[in-house]
Formats: structure tokens, C-alpha cells, sequence
């Protein structure tokens, strides 16, 4: 209880109550102040191993930060990807010096990360995506396109996936390599995907025109990034949980639509009937929560 207390305090000192009003606006915003406080505190990755900058603790502690941060509007929904899917893969498959080089970035605030799987043409068959990667002097050269890409305004680090050989039909997921590398707006256009829920989970579309990422950001062997990217996905699911870090959005749009439902006048005559339009969003939402954890993630940003 002690670390309850400690973060109870400085949460009520440092952020705003949450309102029902603003349910969504923790995910579009970030305050590297407040990502370099917390990380200083050891607060972001209190699982994660001391010499990265984590605190070694156990994942009760992890829990317990959880249930303090959600009474208040936490900016650090773009440093979500990079916290809960990248760097742990990366602690899971990079080599030493990988670790030192990004861990400590990404938990301080330094860094926000995206991650670059989904592809127009593959929908959630990762094994036909087309971006490629080919070998050059010190390195690779990637060309190619990614759709359904959240945080892409403002990241400066990305986790991408890329074919790094032809594809056989007999062993598709054979042949997709994994890297960790900058985000280079030369090389990179970002164009927004206008949606309904655009202020809840941003999408973006991106165009990678002969990126040059060095050999020294590969993750893993050359190869084998199907297997290592499946890991990633898992970790996106727990995004969608009840104790993720930050509310999700299905349970968070939940609360709101009830919180609507509750406040409209009766219908009138010719007017549009809105509660009735709102009941069949909350069963919308009802059904795709709880189908989130099976969701494929193009999918699940679609609906989001």
C-alpha cells in the first residue's frame, strides 16, 4: 500500500479527475515531462528489470499503479505502442546493445514508437504482406506501404515488418524480417485515415519510399519475424483489457453511450429518433469489446 499511496499523491497533484465528458483524451495526448517524471520514479516500467530502468517489482505492483492512474487523464496514450508492445518484444529478442540503445528512451519519454505491420493488400494475413527490404552496403533499403498506423503524427521510432525474401506459397510466413529503426520523414509520408472514432484511436496510411535502416536495427534473425511479430500482437490484446494501463476504449465508449442514453429528451415527431440510434451503438460496442481479445488488429482499429 505504500506505492498506492505515493502514486495517489502525486496524481492528485500533478493531473485532473477524469470526466465523462473526456473518457478518450488521454490516448491523444503526451507530456515527455511527465513520462520522464514517471520514469524516474520507476513508476512505467515497475516489471520491467533494473538495469533497463525498470524497478524489478512484480506484476501486483503493475496492478496497483493501474487502479490509481485510471481516476485521472494520463497524457501518455501515444507512448502506449512503444510501453506495451515494442519494448517488450525487444527485451524478449534484441541483443544487449539493442537494450541499452532503446529501453531507457522509451521509458523516460524520450522516444514514442509505432509499430508498422498491416498492409492494405493483406488485410490480417501478415504472411502476404508485400513491403520489401532489400540488402544493400551497411544495411537494408525498404519500400512499401502500411495502413491502420496509430501515433504515426508525432513517432519517432518504429517497429516494421518486411519481406526480406520472395514469398513461398508453400511457407509464407517464412521470408518477413523485423526492425527497429528511426522514423524518417524524407523518407516516409504520413496521410491521415478519416473515420468515426478518429479521437479515440488515430489511423493513419504510410508510404516507405527507400528507407535505409541499418543493419544494426534488426531484430532477431533475418527471417524469423513472423513468430516474433505474432508475440508483438499478443501484446496489443492487453489494450483492449479492463486492466490495461490506460481505460480502453471499448469499456470507456461503453460508460459514455449509458451516460448519453440517460440525458436525451423522449423522441418527437419527426425528429430523429436518437435513442434508438444509441441503442444500436451499444450493442455495436457490447459485441466488438468482446470480441477485442480475437480481433485481428486492422480490425479492431477500423472499428475503433
Amino acid at each position: 500500500e505504500a506505492l498506492r499511496g505515493e502514486v495517489r499523491s502525486f496524481l492528485k497533484e500533478t493531473l485532473p479527475k477524469v470526466k465523462s465528458e473526456d473518457r478518450f483524451a488521454s490516448w491523444n495526448t503526451f507530456s515527455p515531462e511527465f513520462s520522464r517524471a514517471l520514469g524516474q520514479k520507476g513508476w512505467i516500467g515497475l516489471t520491467w528489470p533494473k538495469e533497463y530502468g525498470g524497478r524489478g517489482g512484480s506484476p501486483i505492483l503493475q496492478v496497483i499503479y493501474q487502479q490509481e492512474e485510471s481516476n485521472y487523464l494520463v497524457p501518455l496514450g501515444f507512448f502506449d505502442i512503444g510501453l506495451g508492445m515494442c519494448i517488450p518484444t525487444m527485451m524478449a529478442y534484441a541483443t544487449p546493445e539493442q537494450l541499452q540503445r532503446y529501453v531507457k528512451p522509451a521509458l523516460y519519454g524520450e522516444e514514442i514508437w509505432c509499430q508498422l505491420f498491416s498492409e492494405s493488400g493483406a488485410g490480417s494475413d501478415l504472411a502476404s504482406l508485400t513491403t520489401k527490404a532489400t540488402k544493400v552496403d551497411g544495411g537494408w533499403r525498404i519500400t512499401g506501404q502500411k495502413i491502420w498506423i496509430s501515433t504515426a503524427q508525432v513517432t519517432n521510432r518504429i517497429l516494421l515488418l518486411a519481406r526480406t525474401s520472395p514469398r513461398d506459397d508453400t511457407r509464407p510466413a517464412e521470408g518477413l524480417t523485423l526492425f527497429y529503426t528511426a522514423f524518417d520523414r524524407q523518407r516516409i509520408e504520413v496521410r491521415e485515415i478519416e473515420k468515426m472514432g478518429r479521437k479515440a484511436v488515430d489511423s493513419n496510411q504510410l508510404f516507405i519510399d527507400e528507407l535505409r535502416v541499418p543493419a544494426a536495427d534488426r531484430i532477431g534473425e533475418e527471417g524469423e519475424g513472423f513468430r516474433i511479430a505474432m508475440e508483438t500482437l499478443a501484446a496489443l490484446q492487453s489494450l483492449f483489457r479492463e486492466d490495461a494501463r490506460t481505460p480502453p476504449p471499448f469499456s470507456a465508449a461503453r460508460a459514455t453511450l449509458r451516460e448519453l442514453s440517460i440525458a436525451l429528451p423522449p423522441p418527437t415527431r419527426g425528429a430523429p429518433n436518437w435513442a434508438a440510434a444509441l441503442i444500436l451503438a451499444q450493442r455495436l460496442v457490447a459485441e466488438v469489446g468482446a470480441w477485442s481479445d480475437g480481433l485481428p488488429p486492422a480490425l479492431v482499429n477500423q472499428a475503433g
